[in-house]
């Protein structure tokens, strides 16, 4: 996977206010986290797929990138209280979510 200059998608999961949690909980990089899409989540195995990272740098911009090792590429456990938070992110109205 080649890096791409592009904006995440609004399909994003990474959201600021969730951000901090999943740090919190499972010590993930901040560019991992704020790369997540909803696609990456499967509530019923209760486990996000990390296949991607955001980063910020001065020549290119806000670039999508992929992990740097293949053990990046990973899928992790979560509990039923990560699943709660981000299930109730998805479901707050759109002007909710601007004002976390």
């Amino acid at each position: 996977m080649n890096r791409t200059s592009q904006r995440p998608s609004s399909g994003a999961l990474g959201a600021p206010s969730i951000s901090p949690s999943l740090l919190w909980q499972h010590s993930r990089e901040r560019g991992e986290v704020r790369a997540l899409r909803w696609s990456d989540l499967d509530v019923t195995a209760k486990t996000l797929r990390i296949e991607r990272a955001i980063e910020l740098t001065e020549a290119r911009g806000l670039t999508i990138k992929p992990p740097k090792t293949k053990r990046g590429f990973r899928e992790i456990t979560i509990d039923d209280d990560l699943i709660a938070l981000l299930m109730g992110t998805r479901e707050a109205p759109a002007d909710r979510r601007r004002d976390s």
